[in-house]
């Protein structure tokens, strides 16, 4: 009988609460709508503390074309806040249907797609052929520095060569030379490291006595006493490659040096770019 009336109690205080709850976060659902920045600050900032009640309303939010596209770009970037990757097939389909008619909505999902981990969807996104904006081409070029994917970097290459667009351009050298930097900083440290190493040599050399000569037809070395191993660039290097030598020989100025530069640095590194 007690046991009964303790929940009958619990349940009487626990129903207000819950409604309570769903109250607030359709009251900050709709501050995701609103012109006052201020009122839409406190919303989304509720919305990130609540994730579990937050994540299908705003799934839904993004896809309801009703609503103004500054709605639909809060609702976008706040699943890429919530790291809601289950969303990431929301974001795909909002892209593809070609519904979504407004580029910063379209720009703001890449970016989200990212902080979700979903950059693959990016790809595929690119792969369709249906986005003509250049800044959401620009925003995928971005989204893709840093990756050594095949995918990430066969598209960057299709970027950079079939694209004038000075935004897109940029984004897609940018987001090479993010690439590669690994590789070119990794050839810039050994080559720091054999001279160190042959400076701290001829240091104690002095306490040495004097080495053998080398014997006859002995192979010459580098400059730094070893031979340098290039590595051997995949199909999608040698496509970037391509695309940097055709906008090195183009007639974009600040680019076109970028462009060559870069290659230049490559040189070092790759076989042949």
């Amino acid at each position: 009988m007690r046991i009964a009336l303790r929940l009958a109690l619990l349940g009487l205080f626990l129903v207000p609460a819950l409604l309570a709850g769903a109250d607030n976060v359709q009251e900050a659902l709709t501050g995701l709508e609103s012109s006052d920045t201020s009122t839409y600050q406190k919303a989304a900032e509720f919305l990130l503390k609540h994730p579990q009640e937050a994540r299908v309303p705003v799934r839904a939010l993004l896809q309801d074309y009703s609503k103004q596209p500054l709605t639909r770009f809060r609702a976008a970037k706040l699943l890429g806040d919530l790291g809601d990757r289950d969303a990431a097939e929301n974001m795909k389909a909002a892209l593809s249907s070609g519904h979504e008619t407004n580029a910063a909505v379209r720009v703001e999902m890449i970016r989200s797609l990212v902080k979700v981990g979903r950059k693959d969807l990016i790809v595929d996104y690119f792969n369709s052929g249906l986005e003509k904006s250049p800044s959401v081409n620009a925003a995928m070029a971005l989204a893709l520095q840093g990756s050594t994917d095949e995918g990430s970097k066969a598209m960057l290459g299709r970027l950079l060569s079939s694209n004038d667009d000075e935004r897109v351009t940029k984004a897609a050298v940018f987001a090479i030379t993010k690439i590669y930097k690994p590789a070119l900083g990794g050839a810039q440290h050994t080559a720091s490291s054999k001279s160190s190493a042959l400076s701290k040599a001829s240091s104690d050399a002095r306490k040495l006595a004097a080495p053998p000569p080398p014997p006859p037809n002995h192979p010459p070395d580098d400059k730094l006493g070893s031979r340098k191993v290039k590595l051997d660039p995949t199909p999608a290097d040698k496509a970037i490659f391509a695309a940097l030598k055709a906008k090195g020989e183009g007639k974009d100025g600040e680019i076109g040096k970028q462009a060559q530069a870069l290659l230049r640095e490559l040189s070092e590194a790759y076989k042949q770019p």
